[in-house]
């Protein structure tokens, strides 16, 4: 720390270790105290409590600013959450959907399977029509 003697107002370098002893100025002579060093502040790197929200999947506590849970992996930013009728009519909706899509696939594979034995019962061994 720097510190300035009061009798001939140089300027020293103090190590922290003097804190609170007397010393001797080099330039004057004379005897000075160097002053003890305060404590820094105590920063809190946590959030306070009011920060804090509770995980909808886990029920653990979590940072108000998350976008996940840090327990469960549970996504916070996924939107809103849909009722249980809501969501179950979504659900039958894609199932009804699928449904036709996934017969529409099955009968385009067995179209294009049959068009591929034709083919090849209508060619001779050699490849040849």
């Amino acid at each position: 720390m720097r510190i300035q003697c009061p009798n001939c107002s140089r300027l020293l370098n103090a190590p922290d270790s003097l804190a609170g002893r007397t010393v001797k100025c080099p330039g004057c002579g004379s005897q000075m105290q160097v002053p003890a060093v305060e404590p820094a502040p105590a920063i809190s790197v946590l959030p306070a409590e009011g920060d804090r929200k509770v995980c909808p999947s886990c029920h653990e506590t979590i940072l108000e600013a998350a976008v996940k849970c840090r327990h469960c992996g549970h996504r916070l930013d996924a939107g809103p959450r849909l009722s249980g009728r809501q969501g179950a009519a979504i659900l039958s909706d894609y199932r009804r959907g699928m449904g036709t899509l996934g017969r529409l696939l099955v009968a385009l594979d067995l179209l294009f399977l049959l068009a591929g034995k034709v083919r090849a019962l209508a060619l001779d061994p050699r490849g040849e029509p």
